[in-house]
């Protein structure tokens, strides 16, 4: 089960965000052939500097 961090810039929407997750979920899935419910992201969003 991999983990997976974003670090991101402040400003994208939920919606916005959640694609990105998602995204990245289905490429870990089907990279690493990972069941579709192990799902580990943690997400970081970081004001501009």
């Amino acid at each position: 089960m991999p983990l997976v961090r974003f670090d991101l810039i402040q400003g994208r929407t939920d919606e916005e965000v959640q694609t990105l997750l998602d995204a990245a979920h289905r490429a870990v899935v089907d990279a690493f052939e990972v069941p579709e419910r192990d799902r580990y992201q943690i997400v970081y969003e970081h004001p501009v500097s």
